[in-house]
């Protein structure tokens, strides 16, 4: 109830503050939702609603009807990871935010998430392959042979360096845009 209920609450204060919003003419509802949309310039003043059902998405709808077994868990992973990089995509492109750092920090977050998950998928193939085979006692297992890690740890290691320097790149571009 809470995931749709806030979705439909959001939306049914910022249709009614649309007006005085665009017009830049304050009334007493826009000034008591501002928490909804000062952040964001005036032609996206309902982009809190996308990022509330981009949570949604990745969250509660998971909790709600999420997986029943390994397949579908890989499928939701799946979806995670693209969901979370349409969104960086998007902030990327749209500029929702009034001030640059905070798309460029919105867009960061997202990749990273999306990261998260795409870790998530690499550890559940090369765990799959590894059980599926044995495990490889001799010499070099099938998971290994497959995705060139030698466990998941490396896939983590691997993450984690990937991180870094794309939050790296993220405080360049925007030490960069703020000039």
């Amino acid at each position: 109830l809470w995931p749709l209920g806030s979705l439909v609450l959001f939306a049914a204060l910022l249709v009614p503050v649309r007006r005085p919003l665009l017009q830049q003419r304050p009334n007493s509802l826009s000034r008591a939702t501002s928490f909804l949309h000062r952040e964001y310039k005036l032609q996206w003043y309902w982009w809190e609603e996308v990022e509330l059902a981009r949570k949604i998405m990745l969250t509660g709808c998971f909790a709600l009807i999420g997986p029943r077994d390994e397949a579908s868990s890989f499928v939701w992973l799946i979806f995670a990871t693209v969901l979370s990089m349409v969104y960086a995509v998007l902030v990327a492109l749209v500029q929702p935010f009034k001030r640059f750092e905070d798309a460029m920090l919105a867009s960061a977050a997202a990749m990273v998430v999306a990261l998260v998950f795409a870790g998530s998928q690499l550890s559940t193939v090369w765990m799959a392959i590894d059980e599926r085979s044995g495990g490889g006692e001799e010499g070099q297992s099938d998971a290994e042979a497959i995705t060139g890690m030698r466990s998941p740890n490396g896939i983590l290691v691997f993450l984690l360096v990937l991180t870094a320097v794309l939050l790296l790149l993220f405080i360049v571009g925007g030490v960069v845009g703020l000039r």
